[in-house]
């Protein structure tokens, strides 16, 4: 006797006003943290907005052979045919450009006060290229010439910074836009990623939370290496996604090559490529019935990764130590057998729950 399965109970209409109603709350929740009006309160909205926003994704049926919520319609169906225009789509991406631009450029010679740190030193070694400096792509220059030791900057991404410097100059405002520009693009190219997934609307509701998010503009502004990690990570999703959707290797090769220059950057963008690694090797296992492939889309994916962060795998290398002093200075494990006890496990967790909502990252 064949087994029906259950109709599920709720239409797609309902599945996105819910969803909504949760970001709603999820709203509520927040301002009730900025006002400082109750901390109990605003945990038990969250709690709420997380409970809804979960079990509402649950009810969309997700196509994973085509990476898209077919069944769910976040927008009136009228709405939603507008963001299909071409000409209104690219109309969005300029609206998108210009609001990343003010809140990232406004004010920029006063706001912030001065340089940060890592981004002067960056901007001092990047300086010696310019003055002659012999610097082979493939090697890593020391970020404190003080302190030799210490974290490293890949000399690739010091070439990017000159780059920057022979065309909007070595001053202050030449060494912000190291940042501000990556994190301008990384705002249209939330806009491409995010409608391979979903659709216009959706594509441009988000793209535009980038574009205002307090978090994202601050570190627009301190020249951070991660804020160039975090655009090729966006555009390497964003043709891994299209590989997926089309089947076509030549987009898996070009997801993977700009996941290797993503590793140029931040050491955090291993996490990025872990990601990506992951999640093409469950959809291998998910559909077994053409594994071979799925497999042979993340060696293709692997393979041009691999290639393109050969130069600087051979220094790691030679020099392990590169890679890992970062991450030997922060890991909680180190804070664990310092103090003997577990508490400092409890502690970044609960800083880590109150540092985009109460308390901010002091």
């Amino acid at each position: 006797m064949t087994r029906k399965t259950a109709p599920r109970n709720r239409q797609p209409k309902q599945t996105a006003w819910t969803i909504w109603f949760s970001l709603l709350v999820g709203f509520l929740a927040q301002l009730t943290f900025k006002l400082d009006l109750s901390v109990a309160v605003a945990v038990l909205l969250y709690l709420v907005a997380a409970i809804l926003f979960v079990r509402s994704v649950g009810e969309i049926e997700f196509d994973v052979a085509n990476f898209n919520a077919a069944s769910l319609s976040l927008v009136p169906g009228k709405f939603a045919t507008v963001f299909r225009n071409h000409g209104f789509e690219w109309l969005l991406v300029i609206v998108l450009i210009l609001i990343a631009s003010f809140f990232r450029l406004y004010r920029i010679h006063s706001q912030p006060a001065s340089l940060w740190l890592d981004e002067s030193l960056t901007g001092l070694n990047a300086l010696e290229i310019v003055e002659g400096k012999t610097a082979p792509i493939w090697e890593m220059t020391p970020l404190d010439r003080w302190r030799p030791d210490w974290v490293k900057t890949s000399n690739l991404y010091l070439y990017y910074v000159v780059l920057v410097f022979k065309i909007f100059g070595t001053g202050y405002f030449g060494l912000k836009m190291v940042s501000v520009l990556p994190a301008i693009a990384a705002v249209v190219a939330a806009y491409f990623l995010f409608k391979e997934i979903s659709n216009g609307a959706i594509a441009f509701l988000s793209a535009f939370l980038i574009a205002v998010s307090q978090w994202h503009v601050t570190i627009s502004r301190w020249g951070w290496d991660a804020v160039l990690m975090c655009f090729l990570q966006l555009v390497s999703y964003y043709y891994l996604i299209r590989g997926v959707k089309s089947g076509k290797k030549l987009h898996f090769i070009y997801s993977g090559a700009l996941m290797g220059l993503c590793l140029y950057t931040y050491v955090a963008c291993w996490i990025a490529a872990s990601i990506a690694s992951t999640f093409l090797l469950l959809r291998a296992a998910r559909q077994r019935n053409l594994a071979g492939t799925r497999l042979g889309d993340l060696l293709f994916f692997l393979a041009a990764c691999l290639l393109v962060f050969a130069p600087l795998g051979v220094h790691y290398f030679k020099n392990p130590g590169d890679l890992t002093v970062r991450a030997s200075e922060v890991i909680l494990a180190k804070a664990v057998a310092e103090t003997d006890s577990y508490f400092p496990l409890w502690e970044n967790f609960r800083n880590y729950a109150l540092m985009f909502n109460y308390k901010g990252d002091k």
